[in-house]
Parts: C-alpha cells; structure tokens; sequence
C-alpha cells in the first residue's frame, strides 16, 4: 500500500518537472570497533557517531586507525551483496560507475592498508573491482584479500573462486586458491604456489618481511610520493580554485540534496555543461595525488619514528617537507572531501554515476 502510494507521488512530481532522488543506501556498517571514520558530503563521523547500520554509498571514504576495524554490507546496483572488511590502519571509499559496454561497476578504491573482499555471484552486466594506485583486481563470485604495504607492495590471496590481477603495463595474473599474486613496485609482479592451510602464516610472514624492507629503504619511499605530491599540488589546486567560481551551481546542488531533490533536465544539462571539464580534469588527476597524499600521512608516522631521514631532492631534507606537509594537510583533507561531495553530486545528475566511459579504462 504504501509502495503504491510513493509511486503515485513520484508520478505527480515528475509531471511537474521535479526529480525524486532515491533514500535507498548502497550498504550499511556491521561492524565497528576502536577507531573508525566515515568521510562523507565534506564531513566526518568517527567513533562516536557512528553505530551499527550506519549508511555507507558512492563516494564515502571509510578510515580505520591503529585500533579500529570495520566491516560493511555494499549492494551492487543489480541488488548482490559485497562484503568488506576493512583492517586497521587501512583507508579507501566506494565508487559506483559505467563502462562503455554498459556494466556497472562497484569499485573499491583502496588507499592505504588491507581490505577482505567476498562478492555474491553477479549479474552478467555487473563487476566489481578492488583498486590500488598500480593493480586492479576484478572479481566474480569470490572471496579474497588484498593487504598493501607503505611501499605500496600489493599480495592478493584468494580462499575461493578466482581474481583477476592487471598492473599498469597491463599484465594479467590470477590469485585463486594455492596460488596468490605479489607485486613489488619496479621489481616484480608475479604468482607465488601457497597451500591454502598455510594462507593465513604466509601472509604474515608476507607483511613482516615487506615491513622490515620499507623500514631500511624509507627514504627511497618518501622521496617517491613526495615527487608525485609535488608535481600535482599546485595544479589539483588551481584547477579547484577554478571550480569554486562557479559556487552557485554547486550551492544550488547542495541545498537540492538536503531537501532531496534535483533540477529539471534543462536545468541539469545547463548546469552539467559548465562544470563537466574542470571535474573530469580533477577526478583523473587527484587519482595520483590522493594516494600519495595518504601514503605520505603513514611515511610520515614512520619519519617521526626515525625512518625516511636524509634529502628527499637537493636543497629539501625529509624533515622540512614533512614540516611543510603538516601544514597543508588539513587543507587538502578538506579539499578531498568537498571534491567527493560535488563527484557524488554530479553523479545524482548522470544516472547514478561519473562519466567515467569516456576513458573507459582501468587506470
């Protein structure tokens, strides 16, 4: 009864040129423990507000510290179930999009730390993907785990069914039980034969082992994000300057999304035109920059604990860049998380998702 009766209102307000944008959510947490943040509109939710079925959906930016980890219940757009377990010290968000061939895409686009993935079979017009700034890994019916390092060395073990592995050069290795996938940046992508009854000590012997190689090359680290941190930052900042002049259409957005609704389809092309350009030129570029950016805030816990010191470039040593990063980090968090809001915003205008076809392309 009530169904029919929000159809019929729907029916009416479309007759009259106004939208009605959708309340379901893409997923909820499960589970919570210690420290855990959820990024999402520009704003931030930790420990204390969030709770047990807390709505989770398209460009929210999920956080755990040291002591916190979380699980989520995401649903694909065709209604299957992705189950997402988020280790501590471990950072990414979700990214609902469509390729040119029509599937929808549910992407996990890890950051930072370790993320257990187990995915319900999928309709043939949907996927889901895990990403990292080097490697996707694209499933189907399957349960696997990708742990990252701050050296952005990547392991991706599978319990069951199989995940396909591209690196950038676009080589394609598979992780499917007895056999994982490791990628060391600049030396290695390769599958290693692992028992599965030894999986879990393997991938522990796995961390230690990669851990203690960043620890005595930190600075080699360092000096890496900070070279894409520094070739990016200005521009992702003039560009965003750029795209702050046109505030009104945004406000104009922001407002409509508290009172749940958009603009008529004259007015969402008018207004889409305008802005398109500058958005797609920061999403393709705060790609780069956002990862390094995380991983530069864990190069620099590590540097406070004496890992990473010397010159990152002649003239510049570890500790003035980390002077100048702490500075601007509050800033650029914030920069992020406005950026994921008008992504998300823009997305509400274009059926649910970035228009991210026109690359149609993994990275």
């Amino acid at each position: 009864m009530h169904n029919r009766l929000f159809a019929k209102i729907c029916m009416v307000l479309i007759f009259f040129g106004i939208s009605v944008i959708q309340a379901a959510a893409d997923g909820e947490i499960v589970f919570l423990d210690g420290n855990v943040t959820v990024t999402r509109n520009g704003k931030e939710y930790d420990a204390s507000s969030l709770y047990i079925g807390f709505e989770v959906g398209n460009y929210d930016f999920i956080q755990t510290g040291s002591n916190g980890r979380a699980e989520l219940l995401l649903r694909t757009p065709q209604g299957q179930e992705v189950s997402v377990t988020v280790s501590n010290d471990s950072s990414f968000y979700i990214e609902l999009s469509k390729l040119k061939s029509g599937k929808d895409v549910t992407s996990l686009e890890i950051v930072t730390g370790s993320l257990a993935v187990k995915v319900d079979t999928l309709a043939s017009n949907a996927e889901v993907q895990a990403r990292t700034r080097t490697t996707v890994m694209g499933v189907r019916g399957t349960k696997f785990k990708v742990d990252t390092t701050p050296n952005e060395d990547l392991l991706v073990t599978c319990e069951e069914g199989k995940v396909s592995c591209t690196d950038e050069d676009g080589k394609v290795l598979y992780s499917e039980p007895g056999q994982v996938v490791e990628k060391i940046p600049d030396e290695s992508f390769k599958t290693a034969n692992v028992n599965v009854n030894e999986l879990e000590e393997y991938k522990k012997r796995w961390k230690k082992q990669r851990l203690e190689v960043f620890k005595a090359n930190a600075l080699r680290a360092t000096r890496f994000f900070a070279k894409i941190f520094l070739e990016s930052y200005q521009n992702i900042v003039d560009t965003y300057t750029e795209l702050l002049q046109k505030k009104e259409i945004f406000d104009k957005w922001i407002q409509e999304d508290k009172q749940g609704k958009i603009g008529s389809k004259i007015e969402i092309m008018r207004e889409k035109k305008q802005v398109i350009g500058l958005l797609f030129r920061l999403k393709r570029n705060l790609f780069r920059f956002e990862r390094a950016f995380f991983r530069l805030m864990e190069l620099e816990h590590y540097y406070k604990q004496g890992h990473g010191r010397g010159e990152i470039k002649p003239g510049l040593t570890a500790g003035q860049f980390f002077e100048e990063f702490g500075a601007k980090k509050k800033d650029i968090i914030a920069m992020i998380a406005k950026l994921k809001y008008l992504f998300k915003l823009f997305a509400k205008r274009n059926d649910g998702h970035f228009p991210v076809d026109m690359i149609d392309s993994s990275f």
